[in-house]
């Protein structure tokens, strides 16, 4: 079942990679991890290692999950949902980043 024990509190982005589908939860600070062919509940992905800030899109190539938060984005490992890193700080020039997409090419930063 799917309800705010799961994570979700204002979904705000949904993308699916053919396997699973990704929900960002903006009110959630959280991700929401479901099988695609089914629609069952896999995963919540929550907590302050990820950098989750509001995340409002996110995206994904099978591979890697790109989270776009207030100001940065997290990358996530599609398989299993653990961290790869946050990319954020003023070098980057994040200001509340409202969509991130993927080309399936990339292999990492």
């Amino acid at each position: 079942m799917i309800s705010s024990s799961n994570g979700f509190n204002d979904p705000n982005g949904v993308w699916s990679d053919g396997t699973h589908v990704w929900v960002a939860n903006t009110g959630g600070n959280s991700v929401a991890e479901l099988s695609a062919s089914t629609g069952a509940f896999l995963n919540v992905i929550s907590g302050s290692k990820y950098g989750f800030s509001y995340p409002g899109a996110v995206s994904s190539d099978g591979t890697h999950v790109w989270v776009a938060n207030s100001n940065s984005v997290t990358e996530l490992s599609a398989s299993t949902g653990a961290l790869i890193k946050v990319i954020s700080g003023s070098s980057y020039g994040f200001n509340s980043p409202v969509a991130v997409s993927s080309d399936g090419t990339m292999s990492g930063w």
